[in-house]
This record gives structure tokens, C-alpha cells and sequence, in this order.
């Protein structure tokens, strides 16, 4: 631990994994950060086009073309109220496991 810096988790306070920002209590960021990642780890409680625009979100960061055009297939039916193509819903809603 170093003298003359405030140490969280012995991280200095302000940045890293484990520390808590100045200002905010530990507690909410545990609540916080729980409630995000509770959101985003059950995609099935989720309509098939945010689970599209998320998917499409990392399909994007990955390159991967063939899930871009599923997602936008799935996004461009939603927004002109036709089904999504079953085969896309199965790409989209796979995707992450």
C-alpha cells in the first residue's frame, strides 16, 4: 500500500476493477453494475429485435457479416411489421451461448 494515495482493494481510488469511485458508495455500485448485468445476461426475457440490435452490436465489434444480415434482416421486418425469418431468429437468439 503507498502512502499519500487512497487505496480501495489496494488499487488507487478512481480507476480499475475492484475500486470504487470518489463520491460513490460501494453499495451502488454493486447494485448498479448487478442490475446491468442481470439485464444483459438473459436475453430471452428480451424481444427478438433488442436481442437483434445487441447481437448486431457485437456481430459488428466481431466483422462477422453473415449475423450483421441476420440482425438487419430481423430489425427491417420488425420496423415494417412482417415475421422475422425463422432462420434469423435462430442465428440472433443463439448467438451468444
Amino acid at each position: 500500500m503507498a502512502f499519500g494515495k487512497r487505496m480501495v482493494n489496494a488499487r488507487p481510488v478512481g480507476g480499475g476493477i475492484g475500486t470504487t469511485p470518489v463520491g460513490v458508495s460501494a453499495g451502488a455500485v454493486g447494485v448498479g453494475i448487478h442490475a446491468a448485468s442481470a439485464a444483459a445476461s438473459d436475453p430471452l426475457d428480451k424481444s427478438p429485435v433488442d436481442v437483434a440490435w445487441l447481437v448486431l452490436e457485437a456481430a459488428n465489434d466481431l466483422g462477422d457479416e453473415p449475423t450483421i444480415e441476420a440482425c438487419r434482416r430481423i430489425i427491417d421486418a420488425s420496423l415494417n411489421g412482417k415475421p422475422a425469418p425463422q432462420a434469423d431468429l435462430t442465428v440472433v437468439t443463439d448467438y451468444f451461448r
